[in-house]
């Protein structure tokens, strides 16, 4: 029997002219909407075992040390332009299927 996805949370962060939301990081700017993200969905970050991302920027590991997420089972990073979007809830949904992984935080800009 296969596992089946949903989107269970949604979090985000003001959008900001390059440059103005300074001092602040992409990295603690990304770690701040994956903070949003499990709020929404009632998890917390020791529920996370994958992580799936596109476009620039995107460092499984620093996010994971960043916030103290224990242990990845998936990761990925999908180089596309403006399908990227859809091929991240793609592959975590897949992820999920496969029983790789239980709580996926897709991460798009």
């Amino acid at each position: 029997m296969s596992a089946r996805a949903a989107i269970v949370g949604v979090g985000a962060t003001p959008y900001y002219f390059r440059g103005e939301s300074e001092p602040q990081t992409h990295y603690e700017l990304m770690c701040k909407a994956i903070l949003a993200a499990c709020a929404d969905a009632g998890l917390t970050l020791k529920d996370i075992d994958g992580l799936v991302g596109y476009s620039t920027a995107f460092e499984p590991g620093l996010i994971t040390q960043s916030l103290g997420i224990p242990e990845l089972r998936f990761s990925a990073n999908v180089a596309a332009q403006g399908g990227g979007s859809a091929g991240i809830l793609d592959l975590a949904a897949m992820a999920v299927a496969d029983g790789r992984a239980e709580a996926v935080i897709c991460r798009s800009e």
